[in-house]
């Protein structure tokens, strides 16, 4: 079998956690040692489970075995891959939450094709891949949360935060990876801000991020990376929009300031929130919005939205650590 040739899918693959070099050179003294003991497991020619497996194999012509798994669409794989990784361990958190999110979308999708919630391998899989009914009569985000013992909150901004990634992918793989793999630390409405931009700025970012070797990308990282002129970059040839990339990435940034102490930072922001609230009540009460332009009120919903996506942030920080304490 080491002969067959199986394809290998990006967004397959990014539903799976990346092996440390540590990790994977042991992974290939086992298999040389041992050989293949677990089966390459592929749908249509396509690896659904064994990527660094088969590698190893390839690279080495060790023989491995083949297990075919017979789904109807790509939303049934992946949701077969996501629920093969539940309960494993040395999963960065960046990508557990893109797992969570993902499936929701998934199971969102496969439920508005298949509204009793069942698929064409349901009626063979093991107790822990059929969903119960009481389960579908629940909803898809509360029983993704009892899942996976967090929210329903949790699984409402993980579904926002897979979508961006998968626009990310798209524009750029590198940045995708990197946020995924635990290397880079990016905050929600960074990454919502992110998924909006174009090829060449996502491009412009990565490498201005890879170059400076930074594990994280602030938002003064982003912004800079919208300044790029769409236009211009559109409009030249591939040589000279690698050339203006570099350039960028070649950009002078804000020097990052000494960590203050956390207490210092929480009590300063829980001092002004009163102020926004009495603002944004001030506004609500006293501004006809039928008046004002439509500038004005453009610059004040992306500003709410931006000040809900920060605040929808810490709340999910706080959670999260209350979920652990």
């Amino acid at each position: 079998m080491a002969e067959v040739t199986f394809q290998i899918d990006q967004e397959f693959k990014r539903l799976l956690p990346e092996l440390s070099s540590t990790e994977l050179n042991q992974l290939e003294a086992n298999i040389i040692k041992d050989g293949c003991r677990d089966p390459i497991v592929v749908w249509n020619g396509i690896i659904v489970d064994g990527h660094h497996r088969y590698d190893i194999c390839k690279r080495n012509r060790i023989p491995f075995k083949v297990e075919k798994k017979d789904f109807s669409c790509r939303e049934e794989a992946i949701q077969w891959i996501l629920m093969n990784q539940i309960g494993r361990r040395n999963v960065a958190p960046e990508l557990l939450r893109y797992q969570i999110g993902k499936r929701y979308n998934i199971e969102k999708l496969l439920t508005a094709h298949n509204p009793r919630g069942k698929n064409q391998y349901s009626e063979v899989a093991s107790g822990e891949m059929m969903r119960p009914p009481q389960d579908v009569r629940m909803g898809t985000a509360a029983a993704i949360a009892r899942a996976y013992n967090i929210s329903h909150f949790a699984v409402h901004t993980y579904k926002d935060i897979a979508e961006a990634i998968d626009a990310i992918a798209e524009k750029d793989r590198r940045l995708a990876d990197k946020y995924l793999s635990g290397q880079l630390r990016i905050k929600k409405d960074d990454l919502m801000t992110i998924a909006g931009m174009t090829k060449w700025q996502v491009r412009a970012l990565t490498n201005g991020l890879m170059r400076q070797r930074k594990s994280v990308c602030r938002t003064q990282d982003v912004l800079e990376a919208l300044s790029a002129r769409d236009l211009q970059l559109e409009n030249t040839s591939a040589r000279e929009r690698r050339q203006a990339a570099q350039t960028f990435a070649t950009m002078p940034t804000v020097k990052d300031m000494p960590a203050p102490d956390p207490d210092g930072e929480v009590a300063s922001l829980s001092l002004t929130i009163p102020s926004w609230n009495s603002s944004i009540e001030r506004v609500f009460n006293k501004t006809n919005m039928e008046e004002i332009s439509d500038k004005a009120k453009t610059q004040l919903r992306v500003g709410l939205m931006t000040l809900r996506d920060s605040i929808d942030l810490i709340l999910l920080a706080i959670e999260e650590v209350a979920d652990h304490g």
